[in-house]
């Protein structure tokens, strides 16, 4: 689904995925122990990780593009590319939720723990709030302190009990309400 670019201020922007420009990078992001930590920090079971290639993260990108129950944001800093941000529409973290799910990945390890995160999520969930959504859900994994701080950060409240899914990774849900 496609949704308008959106400026966080201070030279970060979400911008639409492009294959072309964001896959080859992407692919970067995935390669050696730096890539198959930040697999292990997303919740990518341990069978599953490995480098990705090049058609994978063009397949994954045109994925991106013509889903039509998620918005994804390519997320730039400075000019540089440097994550994403998806929002899944009908994907919801419990089966009780009727609400969008934020997820974010930032891929460029020289933009971790600056906030680049927290600010793209933050807009995200504003943007989400306009829309009419009154809540916006999203999970992170219990031993990602990164993720449980930002989440925090832009207002994300433990909902309920931490889980474990079928691959025997612990996950906590967390929610923010838009306030009336």
């Amino acid at each position: 689904m496609i949704a308008p670019d959106l400026d966080c201020g201070n030279d970060l922007m979400l911008i639409n995925p492009n294959v072309d420009r964001d896959a080859p990078i992407a692919t970067k992001w995935m390669q050696g122990s730096v890539g198959q930590q930040t697999q292990r920090s997303m919740g990518i079971p341990p069978q599953d990780i490995h480098e990705h290639t090049l058609a994978e993260s063009r397949d994954l990108f045109e994925d991106f593009i013509s889903t039509q129950d998620e918005i994804v944001w390519t997320i730039q800093y400075k000019g540089k590319i440097g994550g994403v941000i998806e929002v899944g529409m009908n994907r919801n973290i419990a089966p009780e939720e009727q609400s969008p799910s934020l997820s974010i990945m930032i891929g460029d390890v020289s933009l971790r723990g600056k906030g680049v995160g927290s600010r793209a999520m933050r807009r995200v969930i504003e943007y989400l709030f306009a829309e009419g959504y009154p809540e916006v859900n999203a999970r992170y994994l219990i031993d990602n302190d990164a993720s449980r701080a930002m989440n925090k950060s832009v207002g994300m409240q433990e909902t309920g009990r931490s889980y474990v899914d079928e691959d025997g990774l612990e996950w906590q849900n967390v929610r923010v309400q838009a306030i009336d």
